[in-house]
């Protein structure tokens, strides 16, 4: 049982290495000069874009409402 868990620590292990190299390497081809966006960062840009998007209904809607009351 012993050399077992000792066998099952080492393929963790090597299994670590090879998911740590994976997201090296998905870092490397996925970004600029090595900057990866912060958490944060990643949300006031969608809290922007939903904000741009509500702008863009809104202004569709009003575009509606004033099409209507003009050909009525």
């Amino acid at each position: 049982m012993l050399i077992q868990t000792f066998d099952k620590l080492h393929e963790l292990e090597e299994d670590c290495v090879r998911k740590n190299e994976a997201y090296n390497n998905f870092i490397d081809e996925n970004t600029r000069a090595g900057y990866v966006p912060s958490d944060s960062y990643i949300t006031e840009i969608s809290m922007a874009r939903r904000g741009v998007n509500e702008a863009y209904h809104a202004l569709a809607d009003a575009d509606d409402a004033y099409t209507k009351e003009k050909n009525a």
